[in-house]
C-alpha cells in the first residue's frame, strides 16, 4: 500500500486533475472532501466529459475500498470483479494509502515462484493500432478497446512498438477555453444588444492532442516480450524491472499471438 497517495478534493475543477495525471503519469486519482473517501476519476471520465469543468460532476462515487488488514487475494478478487487499477484504502471512512495492480504484480507476485506458463492467462483477442494513426484516434482506440497498452505494428503486421495513455496524456496541451453565454434571453429590440452584466463566462480545460503526429513519434520502440511458456513470476519480474504493465507474446517466428496485461497475472493468485 502507498500511504499518503496523491488525491483531489472537492469542490475542484479538471485542470487541476490533468496537471496531476501529467506530472505523476497516473491513470486515475481518488478524490476526497475533508480526507473522506468520495471518488474515483479517471482518464476515461475526462475523455468522455470533455466540457464539465466541475470535479464533483466527474467522479464516480462509491468506489469500492479496502482496509489496510486485507489480504492480497482480497485486492486481487477486487482488481479483476471491478475492472480498476487503484483502490482507495480506507480507515473509519477517511483516505490514508491506495493498492494498485502494479504493486500487486510487481512487489508481490514477482518474488513469489508462480510457475504456470503465461498462455493460461494471457489475451489472445486484442487491439493493435498502425504506426501511422494520429496520436488522437489513438487514444480513442484505447478508450473504446479498453485497452490502456496498445501494440503498435507496421503496414506488414509487425509489432514495432508498445504505446500507453500515459504516453499520450504526457504530450498533450492543457487548453483554456472560454465561452460566453447570456443569463437572459434579449426581446426582440435588443437583439443586437450587448450588456456585460448580463453575460456570463465559462472557462473550461481541455487536454488538446496533436492530430498530426503519427503514434510511432511517442511509442516506446524497445519492444520487451515473451512467450508463451514464460512462467508468470517472470513475466512479472520483467514487468518489474522495466517498468511496464503489458507485455507482447511473441511466437518462436517472431509472429504477435497475444498480450499480457499485469491484471492478468491477478488470475494466478485466486
Amino acid at each position: 500500500m502507498k500511504k499518503d497517495p496523491i488525491h483531489v478534493e472537492i469542490p475542484g475543477e479538471r485542470g487541476k486533475v490533468l496537471e496531476l495525471m501529467q506530472k505523476y503519469r497516473l491513470s486515475a486519482i481518488p478524490v476526497t472532501k475533508k480526507r473522506k473517501l468520495v471518488g474515483i476519476i479517471t482518464i476515461s471520465d475526462l475523455a468522455e466529459n470533455p466540457e464539465e469543468e466541475q470535479l464533483a460532476l466527474l467522479v464516480r462515487r462509491g468506489p469500492v475500498s479496502l482496509s489496510p488488514a486485507d489480504e492480497i487475494k482480497k485486492a486481487a478478487e477486487v482488481f479483476l470483479k471491478e475492472r480498476i487499477r487503484i483502490i482507495p484504502v480506507v480507515e473509519k471512512d477517511e483516505l490514508i494509502g491506495v493498492i494498485s495492480v502494479d504493486d500487486v504484480v510487481k512487489k508481490a507476485i514477482s518474488r513469489m515462484n508462480i510457475a504456470d506458463p503465461v498462455e493460461k492467462y494471457m489475451l489472445d483477442k486484442f487491439a493493435t493500432v498502425w504506426e501511422g494513426t494520429p496520436i488522437s484516434a489513438t487514444l480513442a482506440i484505447s478508450r473504446y478497446s479498453g485497452q490502456r497498452v496498445l501494440p503498435v505494428i507496421n503496414s506488414r503486421g509487425e509489432i514495432v512498438g508498445i504505446v500507453d495513455d500515459n504516453d499520450m496524456l504526457s504530450l498533450g496541451e492543457v487548453i483554456e477555453e472560454t465561452k460566453v453565454s447570456s443569463l437572459t434571453a434579449p426581446s426582440e429590440g435588443e437583439r443586437w444588444a450587448w450588456d456585460t452584466g448580463d453575460l456570463l463566462y465559462i472557462t473550461t480545460r481541455k487536454l488538446e492532442l496533436p492530430e498530426d503526429k503519427p503514434v510511432s513519434e511517442i511509442m516506446t520502440r524497445n519492444v520487451i516480450s515473451v512467450t508463451r511458456k514464460t512462467k508468470v513470476s517472470e513475466v512479472a519480474r520483467k514487468m518489474r524491472r522495466y517498468d511496464i504493465e503489458t507485455l507482447p507474446v511473441i511466437e518462436a517466428s517472431g509472429e504477435l499471438t497475444g498480450i499480457i496485461r499485469d491484471i492478468d497475472l491477478l488470475k494466478s493468485l485466486l
